[in-house]
């Protein structure tokens, strides 16, 4: 659990997960320009620490 708020840390990482393919889905989707940029920094920033280890490396 992470912290007081009873979320399990296998959740987080995956709602992490989800969060870093939605940013690289509208980065795609939107063509060149800022929001693209800012779409690419927001997955690069979140894809770190356990959330950018590769589950099939077992």
């Amino acid at each position: 659990m992470i912290g007081n708020t009873g979320l399990p840390a296998g959740d987080f990482v995956r709602w992490v997960r989800q969060v870093i393919d939605l940013a690289g889905q509208l980065a795609n989707a939107v063509g060149p320009g800022e929001i693209r940029r800012t779409c690419h920094g927001v997955a690069d920033s979140m894809r770190r620490g356990v959330v950018a280890a590769d589950m099939s490396e077992d």
